[in-house]
């Protein structure tokens, strides 16, 4: 299975957000795209990442370790982005 951005990033804006329909709007995608979004990451993990908590979202045990990784993986991708944007900064490779 090949985790992508777009499922990170569903997962993490349903845990911020605390609903699939916030994510959604957040994200710009339509409720079932980030709904299957993190049904194809839970699969694909064989783990359970969120579960609701009082109409909330919330993640497990399993998800708050999954949670922490995405976050990084995301943040690399931020910085990513700001190289293609402003190239490489100077004494980057030390």
């Amino acid at each position: 299975m090949r985790i992508t951005q777009v499922q990170l990033a569903s997962f993490v804006a349903i845990v911020e957000h605390g609903s699939v329909t916030s994510a959604a709007r957040h994200l710009r995608y339509s409720p079932s795209s980030v709904s299957a979004h993190m049904s194809s990451l839970e699969r694909g993990l064989g783990s359970q990442l969120v579960r609701r908590v009082g109409g909330a979202y919330v993640a497990t045990e399993a998800g708050q370790y999954v949670l922490r990784l995405s976050r990084q993986v995301l943040d690399g991708y931020g910085r990513l982005d700001d190289v293609r944007a402003n190239g490489i900064p100077d004494g980057a490779g030390r």
